[in-house]
């Protein structure tokens, strides 16, 4: 058995239409297999090298040794020297669940510190932990530091800011916000006289990168901030990757709540399913009308189906739903499975 290795749980291989990967969900990476080699490791859970022999022949040694290396090099297999303790190694459980009825949301605000108040206070009752705070008007510095008082002592874990618009406001006056509030990350100022991005950290030798601060010279768009999906956005984590199986990693358990009160699936999209001045938040989620998106997943996207990044990209559905066809391919993806190629 001295040349008989499995696969770690954590690296999983998935299939596209040219190619394949296998995605190491601890260590953040991903690498490209022939479909050839994916079929074996789907059929195998042992990969003893002379069984393999045996079944595919001698002619075949240098592409079963070839792909051996290969995941012995990244790190994806580990030798098993009995296969009786093949057991003690169970398979990934891909079962994804939360215990929060809303787990992230978006939230716009114009000044109206009694609408965000109430927005928050219905959402901590749902169990949120992440919001983006969208600031589409003309706001002093004091009104960002109360928009974060207002989430001090909530359940909420992670806080991003946008400012649509310039603020007069220095960066060492957002740096203190920060060292205040250590839940932030990250604030985007738009309309700035320049573009640059400044890291935040603890101390002056940037050992633990606390928060950044991006500034754009480019006017915000309200309603097509979704960004492109690029390499550079691909999120390689246990979290993602169960929820891309089971649900649609962009829209499941998420809220856009506007500056008046209404309530969307996000900000792109045009059905209102309530107002939270009218109708308790939570009673506007369980809606099959409103919850419909959260469940078109990766597998069943046409395109995205065939695709080896399926699983570690983003998702959007706000021009499937707009040309009528939820289960479209995202018009903001450039990249076809079927060449391997990043189109232009």
């Amino acid at each position: 058995m001295e040349n008989t290795f499995i696969l770690y749980a954590h690296c999983i291989p998935v299939k596209g239409a040219k190619r394949s990967t296998i995605c190491d969900l601890q260590s953040g990476s991903y690498y490209f297999i022939p479909n050839d080699m994916y079929n074996l490791l789907k059929e195998y859970r042992l990969l003893n090298i002379s069984n393999l022999l045996e079944r595919y022949g001698e002619e075949n040694r240098e592409a079963i040794e070839g792909y051996i290396d290969l995941m012995v090099k990244n790190k994806s297999v580990f030798r098993i020297n009995n296969p009786n303790l093949l057991k003690y190694f169970p398979e990934l459980n891909i079962e994804f669940d939360q215990p929060s009825i809303i787990d992230n949301a978006i939230i716009d605000f114009d000044g109206d510190l009694d609408t965000f108040k109430l927005t928050i206070d219905q959402l901590e009752v749902l169990g949120c932990r992440a919001v983006l705070v969208r600031v589409l008007s003309d706001v002093l510095f004091l009104g960002i530091v109360e928009i974060l008082n207002l989430l001090n002592h909530k359940i909420i874990t992670h806080i991003d800011i946008i400012l649509s618009k310039k603020i007069d406001v220095t960066n060492v006056e957002l740096k203190r916000l920060f060292h205040s509030h250590l839940r932030l990350s990250p604030i985007c100022i738009f309309e700035s006289d320049q573009e640059e991005v400044i890291k935040v950290s603890l101390d002056d030798n940037y050992k633990k990168v606390i928060g950044i601060i991006r500034r754009f010279s480019k006017v915000f768009d309200p309603k097509g901030h979704c960004p492109d999906i690029t390499m550079d956005s691909f999120v390689l984590n246990l979290p993602h990757y169960l929820e891309s199986k089971s649900y649609n990693n962009c829209l499941n358990k998420k809220v856009f709540i506007s500056s008046s009160g209404e309530v969307k699936n996000c900000p792109s999209m045009s059905n209102i399913f309530g107002n939270i001045h009218h109708k308790f938040l939570g009673e506007i989620i369980p809606s099959s009308k409103f919850k419909r998106l959260w469940y078109v997943k990766k597998d069943d996207i046409h395109v995205c189906k065939d695709c080896e990044f399926r699983y570690i990209c983003s998702d959007c559905r706000v021009h499937a739903v707009l040309n009528g066809d939820i289960y479209s391919k995202p018009e903001s993806c450039k990249y076809d499975p079927y060449s391997a190629r990043w189109l232009v």
